[in-house]
């Protein structure tokens, strides 16, 4: 009798092993599975995809604009493979670009590009330092948004191409015929996941200038970072005023 009751409790625990093994492996499934669910039934994706990506451009539009530049484009970062010994190849592709009437579009072969090729122009992004002749991080003590810039981890840098030194990062450069360029990461938490930046093509830009269209470029920097993060425009702070306007 005893042995019966010992048998019948232990398939009693086997049953309730195997009940709340099921349940927990269905509760794993519902929360890798539900997202998805939610996001095909209430936002269909390629819907969202495509207008995040019209107000990402029409934001890119008014950057080329309000600089007077060349051409205003996104980078973003992504790894497409492993170079061994198990050590990330990180790559670098443009995903956005709009030109001046009459300037060629150079998106189409910068796909997939070695961020191992470009060391100099993304160390400064990434670190807020640069010890290289033509590359200079922005210093913006005067900028109400200092604080929260550094935060989050964006910078803006200027590149001007005739003082580079001779490497791949000013021969790439030179031939897009670029004299200036200014760009800023696309961060949040203190980590840069990609660039927005604007060329200046044929004639560098005017000293004057360069404050403002930082400016500008930092600017879209948030507005694209909340197109990219959150599907929408989240509540941006109000742009600073400066003495002179682009």
């Amino acid at each position: 009798m005893a042995g019966e009751k010992m048998m019948l409790d232990l398939r009693h625990i086997a049953l309730d092993i195997i009940v709340v093994s099921i349940f927990a492996a269905l509760v794993l499934a519902l929360r890798r599975i539900w997202p998805r669910v939610k996001a095909s039934l209430l936002h269909p994706p390629l819907k969202n995809e495509v207008l995040k990506n019209r107000e990402i451009y029409s934001e890119l539009v008014a950057l080329r604009a309000l600089t007077d530049s060349d051409r205003a484009y996104v980078f973003r970062f992504h790894n497409g493979m492993e170079f061994l010994p198990n050590n990330p190849a990180w790559k670098l592709s443009c995903t956005h670009e709009v030109v001046r009437h009459g300037v060629t579009y150079e998106s189409p072969r910068l796909q997939g590009m070695l961020v191992s090729l470009i060391p100099d122009i993304i160390y400064p992004v990434i670190t807020g330092q640069s010890n290289m002749p033509g590359i200079a991080v922005k210093r913006c003590s005067d900028c109400p948004f200092e604080k929260k810039c550094l935060a989050e981890g964006k910078r803006v840098i200027i590149l001007s191409v005739n003082d580079m030194a001779g490497s791949y990062c000013r021969f790439h450069m030179e031939s897009e015929n670029n004299k200036t360029t200014i760009i800023c990461g696309i961060a949040f938490g203190g980590t840069v996941y990609g660039i927005v930046g604007v060329d200046f093509c044929g004639v560098a830009i005017p000293e004057e200038k360069i404050h403002d269209v930082c400016m500008r470029v930092c600017r879209s920097a948030d507005i694209i970072h909340s197109l990219i993060y959150y599907g929408r425009l989240v509540k941006i702070p109000p742009e600073p005023i400066t003495g002179q306007q682009i």
